[in-house]
């Protein structure tokens, strides 16, 4: 009998995937490597965690999961495949798992658009808390963002997450 997995399985799966690899050789060449492309110690924090993002974007070719099944591809195993190919769970873990080599505590957000089933939620971003112009904020990410409309969301900085407004604030016990 399989057990039928739910996207918050898949969320855990995915934080575990992203602690355990955090200190791997592939994680941790493209966490430097996006450190360093954004000035280092000099650059902000908003310029590395949108280079982290943007390195797994260039990095990583976004392709669905087969037949509507959970696959994550552990961030190192990700980073290290000849042709690098994975949906947002293993993009956004490894966007997570680069994040954390550097010092930073991503989360990951769930977003639900399809309300048909038993498991509306279809997509996961990585959510960061940071300093930026003197101020505390959220940074989202979406690693599969490419320009065009459907990854907006990817440019999002949430400075009212701490006292949210609207539906946009709601997020899982625990976070």
């Amino acid at each position: 009998m399989f057990r039928q997995f739910t996207t918050a399985d898949t969320v855990r799966a995915m934080e575990d995937a992203a602690k355990a690899d955090q200190w791997t050789d592939p994680v941790r060449q493209l966490a430097i490597r996006a450190y360093t492309g954004a000035g280092g110690k000099r650059a902000d924090d908003l310029a590395v965690v949108l280079a982290v993002e943007r390195a797994v974007s260039l990095a990583v070719a976004y392709t669905p999961d087969p037949l509507n099944v959970e696959l994550i591809a552990r961030p190192a195993r990700l980073l290290g495949m000849p042709i690098p190919a994975e949906d947002c769970d293993g993009m956004s873990a490894a966007v997570a798992s680069a994040l954390l080599s550097i010092g930073y505590s991503p989360k990951f957000v769930r977003l639900a658009w399809d309300n048909s089933g038993d498991d509306p939620w279809e997509h996961v971003l990585v959510q960061v808390p940071i300093e930026h112009g003197g101020e505390s904020v959220e940074v989202v990410l979406d690693p599969t963002y490419d320009g065009n409309l459907s990854g907006l969301l990817g440019r999002a900085v949430l400075s009212h997450v701490h006292d949210p407004i609207g539906r946009e604030g709601v997020r899982p016990k625990g976070w």
